[in-house]
C-alpha cells in the first residue's frame, strides 16, 4: 500500500481512493471545491515520488514540470511526499471594481486583474487559502483588464454570501484562466447555437460578444432557461445586442411562471424550447452551459437530432459545497 507523507505525517493511501479524500479523512484541511478535476482548487506539489499522469490532466506544461497535480484526481500508485503550493505560485491579485445585483438571486462581480483570458473560460476566486469557487468569465478581453462574473447567491454560502458583501477597492486572489468552451470557429458564416441555464448565461454572454467582435455573420440562436425569474437576467442587455446584430435571435423560458414574468419569456422546459425551433443542427457549433443533468440531456438530444458531437462545446457547472 502506498504511503503518503504530508506535514511530516505518514498516511496509508489506498489505490482506489483519491488522495484528497485520504488527506481530508486524516484531518488535514486541503483546499477543494468541485472534486472532479475541473476547478484546480486542490492543486498540490509532489516533492518525492511521481504523481499519476491522470492527476496532471488539464495542467499547464510548466505546472507539470514542477510536479504539480490535482489531489482529487490522484490515485497513488507509489510512495509520495506532498505539499500545498504557496498561493502566490498559482494565484494573482484582483481588485473589485463593481458589484451589482442582476436578479433576486444573481449578482455581477467585476474585478480588474492582469490576466490574459478568452471569453467563456473560467477562473477560481479565492476567499482565503482554503475556500475557492470557480466561475465562468462573462465578457471578452478588454483594455481595462476587467473580468466579469455572474454569481448565484446562496444564503450562508461560504463564498457567494461572503463575496457579495465586498466593496469596490477590496481585493481577492484569483486562479486561472482555464477551460476551452470558447469562440474559435473558422467559418464566420456557420450557425451558432447557445444554450444556458441560470448563471450558465455568463460564459455564453461573453462568447456571444466575442463572436460579434470577430464579425461572425452566421445566424446565432441563444436559448436561456431558468427555474423562475429569480435567476433570469440580462434580458434587456441581450435584446440590445440583438437589435444591433439581427443575426442574433433570442429565446427565453422558465419552468415556474410568475406575475413579474417579462414579455417574451415562455413557460416551458429548456430542452423543449430548443427542439421546437427549426435549427440547422448539422451545420451548427453548439455551446451548452449550466446544470449537469440538463446539459447532458441536451447533448444527447441534439446529437440524436443531427448535431455533431465534435461541434458541441460544453461547460458543465459542477456542483460544489455552498
Amino acid at each position: 500500500m502506498p504511503v503518503v507523507t504530508y506535514q511530516s505525517e505518514t498516511i496509508d493511501a489506498t489505490p482506489d481512493a483519491p488522495l484528497l479524500d485520504t488527506l481530508l479523512d486524516a484531518g488535514h484541511r486541503i483546499p477543494h471545491s468541485c472534486r472532479s478535476g475541473v476547478c484546480h482548487s486542490c492543486m498540490m506539489i509532489c516533492q518525492e515520488g511521481t504523481p499519476p499522469q491522470a492527476a496532471q490532466n488539464g495542467l499547464k506544461p510548466a505546472q507539470k514540470r514542477q510536479n504539480m497535480f490535482l489531489a482529487c484526481s490522484c490515485l497513488p500508485t507509489e510512495d509520495m511526499t506532498v505539499v500545498l503550493p504557496d498561493q502566490s505560485q498559482i494565484t494573482s491579485e484582483a481588485t473589485i471594481t463593481d458589484i451589482t445585483w442582476l436578479a433576486k438571486q444573481v449578482y455581477r462581480l467585476k474585478v480588474r486583474a492582469d490576466m490574459d483570458f478568452i471569453a467563456g473560460q473560467y477562473v477560481t476566486l479565492w476567499r482565503d487559502g482554503e475556500t475557492g469557487r470557480s466561475y465562468s468569465i462573462a465578457n471578452p478581453p478588454n483594455d481595462d483588464k476587467e473580468i466579469e462574473f455572474h454569481i448565484k447567491h446562496i444564503p450562508d454560502g461560504a463564498f457567494s454570501d461572503w463575496a457579495h458583501k465586498l466593496t469596490v477597492g477590496d481585493t481577492l486572489r484569483i486562479q486561472g484562466p482555464m477551460g476551452e468552451c470558447c469562440y474559435g470557429v473558422d467559418d464566420v458564416e456557420c450557425p451558432l447555437v447557445f444554450i444556458g441555464t441560470g448563471t450558465g448565461l455568463a460564459p455564453l454572454y461573453g462568447i456571444i460578444q466575442d463572436a460579434i467582435a470577430h464579425e461572425h455573420q452566421g445566424e446565432m440562436h441563444a436559448f436561456i432557461g431558468a427555474y423562475n425569474t429569480d435567476t433570469l437576467y440580462y434580458i434587456n442587455e441581450l435584446k440590445a445586442l440583438s437589435s444591433k446584430h439581427p443575426q442574433l435571435q433570442l429565446h427565453f423560458s422558465v419552468l415556474k411562471p410568475s406575475d413579474d414574468q417579462p414579455d417574451g419569456v415562455q413557460t416551458l422546459a429548456l430542452d423543449q424550447l430548443v427542439l421546437d425551433q427549426p435549427l440547422p443542427l448539422k451545420q451548427s457549433h453548439i455551446y451548452l452551459c449550466g446544470a449537469p443533468d440538463i446539459i447532458e440531456k441536451l447533448r444527447k438530444q441534439l446529437f440524436l437530432n443531427g448535431a455533431s458531437f465534435q461541434r458541441i462545446h460544453a461547460d458543465v457547472f459542477v456542483h460544489s459545497a455552498p
